[in-house]
């Protein structure tokens, strides 16, 4: 559990500092108009990804991966 913790937060992390790069870069080549779309990607990449897990935790299929030790 606390390897899984850490890897998603690592994954976070990278993410979080991803974003801020593009902000920045959009801001130092004065497209700011931009901005809105960056975070736009960000919440539909945030929801997508929640609503996927969602959907895999409602199938037998993840639950007979799970079970096998295949993770």
């Amino acid at each position: 559990m606390l390897q899984a913790f850490i890897i998603t937060l690592r994954e976070g992390v990278e993410a979080a500092l991803i974003v801020r790069i593009t902000l920045a870069y959009l801001t130092k080549i004065g497209r700011r108009n931009y901005v809105k779309s960056v975070f736009a990607a960000l919440i539909a990449a945030f929801v997508g990804s929640i609503g996927i897990a969602i959907l895999l935790s409602h199938t037998q299929w993840i639950r007979t991966f799970l079970k096998a030790g295949s993770c």
